[in-house]
């Protein structure tokens, strides 16, 4: 298990976790990597709850990570929430440069070479406060427009890393998919693999982000 050293864990969260990795262990044929993870209650640094649900409040969906070409997109398994057998330590490990974090790198591998599954419920309190490496901050669609410039620089340096991320997978893997496969796209691929089929599963804003960084992406390469 992971753990930050400023969360609350909720009673029952080792052994609830323990018996759903033990439950996955039972429906496998073989010894594979496995994983589980929580949902989380989002908290201040006084313990004040600001949501009760990290799901809830980040309208994920709750099968995003049954398909590993979703997992390549967006990580929706927070590391502290995380347990796993011996077996997912010994794939995963050592976490290559190119992963992008550390939890995310260990959904990705279970997903693909084991299994993962989700604890539908929260098990601990994330303390949400200004030292936060990554966070769980609110992002309303205001707030977006207010602070755009700064918004979409840290997103495309985040979309970069994630595709570099599911590059390297790709290639220790050799799984293509159409997620890589943005980046060499033609302008009208780019549209219609966003705008209409909508592989990357986005909201309106993240869709134009991704076009707007495709777009200028092929623009400099050219």
């Amino acid at each position: 298990m992971l753990s930050d050293q400023d969360d609350i864990w909720f009673k029952d969260k080792i052994i609830e976790s323990f018996k759903a990795l033990k439950a996955l262990e039972r429906e496998s044929e073989r010894i594979k990597p496995l994983l589980v993870f929580t949902d989380k209650m989002i908290v201040d640094e006084q313990l004040n709850v600001l949501n009760y649900s990290d799901y809830e409040r980040s309208k994920i969906s709750k099968d995003w990570h049954l398909q590993t070409k979703y997992l390549l997109q967006r990580n929706v398994a927070s590391g502290c929430t995380m347990s796993f057998n011996r077996q997912l330590l010994n794939k995963a490990m050592p976490i290559p440069k190119e992963a992008f974090m550390h939890d995310w790198w260990f959904a990705i591998i279970a997903s693909y070479y084991g299994k993962i599954k989700l604890i539908d419920k929260p098990l601990m309190q994330y303390r949400q406060h200004s030292a936060n490496v990554i966070g769980s901050p609110e992002r309303s669609t205001w707030l977006l427009l207010i602070n755009a410039k700064k918004s979409y620089q840290l997103f495309e340096k985040n979309f970069n890393k994630a595709m570099q991320q599911a590059k390297y997978f790709e290639n220790t893997t050799n799984q293509a998919s159409e997620f890589t496969a943005l980046y060499d796209c033609s302008i009208f691929k780019i549209f219609y693999f966003v705008l209409f089929k909508n592989i990357t599963q986005s909201g309106t804003i993240r869709k134009l982000s991704i076009i707007f960084l495709l777009l200028k992406r092929r623009l400099h390469k050219n």
